[in-house]
Parts: structure tokens; sequence; C-alpha cells
């Protein structure tokens, strides 16, 4: 009988334990239970991107988008609203939504909304009401970037709906310490969109 038409379907999911070699081969779950440093620490392992992975990264960026990002053409001007943002609980500030997740800062003006929903497998999607797309469309900010994506190096996802496309800002430090965040200061807790892209042509 032939499989035509017959699609198999996975969930992966990931999970971590705590472990001291050599003295036991005891598994104990990354919890509150082991105490807010060693949790802290096990956390920020998860978390890390390893030098495998950014490789794996590296090589899809250059396979799927054939050039790395370029630098934005976008002249940001920032507001001097006096608008500080926190360095964690953000919410999409669109009245009635309130998502903590997929969000994104506008450099102009510091505005936190959320982005369009991704694919991330079959069937499933990430959360997102395409409201920093609208925020743009009524005033015209156009270079923002997705919170929880920024690197201490620099890197993070950011997005120019001027030029429609997924760009590089060299002076992301300036901009982001214009709103009260030191870069060296935050650390990447969602996957990039790259990440998210790799993670699905995986699964």
């Amino acid at each position: 009988m032939g499989m035509k038409g017959y699609c198999k379907l996975f969930d992966i999911n990931d999970t971590y334990y705590f472990v001291i070699y050599p003295e036991t081969a005891q598994r104990f779950p990354i919890d509150e239970k082991l105490g807010a440093n060693l949790y802290a620490a096990c956390n920020k392992v998860v978390i890390t991107t390893s030098a495998e992975r950014l490789e794996v990264l590296q090589n899809a960026s250059n396979a799927w988008d054939g050039e790395l990002k370029k630098a934005t053409s976008y002249e940001l001007q920032q507001l001097n609203n006096g608008k500080a943002i926190p360095y964690s609980n953000w919410m999409c500030e669109e009245p009635g939504c309130g998502l903590m997740e997929n969000l994104w800062l506008n450099l102009t003006d510091g505005a936190i909304r959320c982005g369009r929903a991704q694919f991330i497998s079959e069937g499933e999607k990430s959360k997102g009401n395409n409201h920093m797309k609208q925020y743009y469309d009524a005033t015209g900010y156009s270079l923002v970037v997705k919170l929880g994506t920024i690197e201490q190096n620099g890197n993070a996802d950011v997005f120019s709906y001027a030029e429609d496309d997924a760009v590089v800002d060299p002076n992301l430090r300036k901009h982001l310490a214009h709103f009260g965040l030191d870069i060296d200061c935050l650390e990447k807790t969602e996957k990039s969109t790259l990440e998210l892209e790799l993670d699905m042509n995986q699964k």
C-alpha cells in the first residue's frame, strides 16, 4: 500500500536537568528548589546559544537570505518624550491586547507593540496581533527592535517598515540608551526570527 498523502507530525519538547558528575547521576529539575543562584545559572545556560547553533544560524542566514542584513538607511529621529523602558515585564501597549511575548520596541518614541503571528510548526503559531505594523501605519515611525532578542554584542532582530526588510542598526546601543536601556544589561530571552524559521525547517 502506498503512503501517498500520509504525513506524520511530531512534537519536539526540550527538557533540561541539573546533574552532578561524577558523584551522582541523579537528575534534578531546573526550578526554584535549586536555590536562586544555581537556578539563575542553569537558566542562563539553557537560553545561551551554543557555538554549534550559531554556526548553523550563520549558514542558514547566508543560504536563505543570500546576503547578510544591510545597515538601515532610514534616518531615525528619536523623540525627547522622557519615556524610560524597563528591562523586563514588557507588555503590548495597544489597548485591550496585553501580550507579553513577540514584542517590538519602536526606536522613535519607545512605543511597545506586538508583532505579527509567525508559523512555528504545522498547525502552530506564535502569538501576535500585528499591532506594531498598525502603529507604523498610523505614525510613520519605521525602525523597531524585537525585545528579548537583543544581545550585548549588538545582535538583535531589527526591522525597518520603510525599507520593508530586516536590517542592522549600527547605532542600536545609542538608540536603546535614549530610553534608559544599557545594552550590556540586556539578555537574550526570545528566539530571533531566523531561529524560529530554522526550528520550523528542522521540524
